[in-house]
């Protein structure tokens, strides 16, 4: 009690946890199924943001720049940075006017190295075409045209996040050498990389409760099966097969 009732432990509770929230609602965005590529970098351009508060303590957000620049500068940044060009819901507005990101040109570089690296060819002029058009969201590639609103409303009433891989993959053609086709292909490889591996250690955990030591002959097809029937059941029918959702923990300002 003599802890709690010292006049400094509130103010310097308060401070550890705003030094702390931001990094914990991080972990939970990159971990989540839902991540993307582009989720994991904004997380991370907010955190950097986030930490250059001159109120906060200035080793502590000193450590944690450097270990953001540190991991940055280790990341496939191309890949990284298309990811957040090729949701239509950014494109390039996440970036300042005067950042080199703002620029076609800069863009272009970026998608031919990329392309010459997942399919050992140069895009063609078709492409280039459809991704200067889609980067100033005019033609076929304007809002509308790509039904944003329409799967955004219809995102918000399921509660999910808009899946871009069904955005993309509704203008996926068979051939994808090259063209509008590469385009789609390309943008549809980068937005569909999973981030981390919480979804596949969530499925070895399920595996272990149907896998034990009393149902230990059960057959791996049968244990796999069953997993699968589970996690259709659970997001078909969210509201039923988790009972605890109301308590878990919420991340916020009225903590």
């Amino acid at each position: 009690m003599s802890i709690l009732q010292r006049p400094n432990f509130w103010p310097q509770l308060k401070m550890l946890k705003r030094h702390l929230e931001p990094l914990a609602i991080a972990a939970n965005v990159t971990q989540s199924d839902f991540s993307r590529l582009d989720t994991v970098l904004i997380t991370l351009v907010n955190l950097y943001w986030q930490y250059l508060d001159p109120v906060l303590d200035g080793a502590v957000c000193t450590a944690i720049l450097a270990s953001l620049e540190k991991r940055w500068a280790k990341t496939d940044q191309s890949v990284f940075i298309l990811a957040v060009i090729l949701n239509p819901y950014i494109r390039a507005s996440a970036f300042s006017n005067t950042s080199p990101y703002r620029t076609f040109d800069k863009l272009w570089e970026l998608v031919d190295i990329t392309y010459i690296r997942f399919y050992g060819l140069h895009p063609n002029t078709e492409f280039q075409v459809a991704f200067s058009h889609y980067i100033r969201g005019t033609g076929d590639w304007n809002d509308e045209k790509m039904g944003l609103a329409v799967l955004q409303a219809a995102a918000d009433r399921e509660g999910k996040p808009v899946n871009l891989i069904e955005l993309w993959r509704e203008r996926h053609q068979q051939s994808h050498r090259n063209g509008i086709a590469g385009f789609v292909a390309l943008a549809m490889r980068i937005v569909s990389i999973v981030p981390n591996t919480a979804a596949t250690e969530r499925l070895f955990s399920k595996f272990g409760i149907i896998h034990t030591k009393l149902r230990n002959r059960l057959h791996p097809d049968k244990v796999r099966k069953q997993v699968v029937v589970r996690v259709d059941t659970m997001l078909k029918f969210p509201a039923s097969s988790s009972s605890s959702s109301s308590n878990k923990r919420k991340f916020s300002s009225t903590e």
